[in-house]
């Protein structure tokens, strides 16, 4: 699915940076709606529950431009499957808009930042 300007609204993989091996990082580029939001939803929820899935699965909203209630849903349906399969789910990056948004609904706490070592 594209976004604006021919972006890719959602990428998955493994961390670029390798800092945290086994982590899946899922980049949000623009908006997060009804309209870019199923591909995210898939892929989340599939991260949440695939057995070889690691611990921790981050969210970087950094790109983020607008998140409305279909985008809050998506992301509150995952957390909840990261749960209840033993994983966390985890946002990375700042948007005030995102953090207003949990904070008016009652989401937070909300994992944020940097992922546990796995030395730790």
């Amino acid at each position: 699915m594209s976004g604006r300007s021919g972006h890719t609204p959602h990428r998955a993989g493994p961390d670029p940076d390798q800092t945290w091996p086994g982590l899946i990082r899922v980049s949000v580029e623009l908006d997060l709606d009804a309209r870019s939001g199923a591909e995210l939803d898939t892929v989340l929820r599939g991260a949440a529950v695939d057995p070889g899935s690691p611990s921790e699965v981050a969210v970087d909203v950094g790109g983020l431009a607008v998140c409305d209630s279909t985008g809050l849903n998506i992301l509150l349906r995952a957390r909840g499957a990261a749960v209840a399969h033993g994983r966390t789910l985890r946002l990375k990056g700042s948007n005030l808009q995102l953090l207003g948004l949990l904070s008016r609904t009652g989401a937070l706490p909300w994992p944020r930042g940097t992922p546990r070592s796995p030395s730790a």
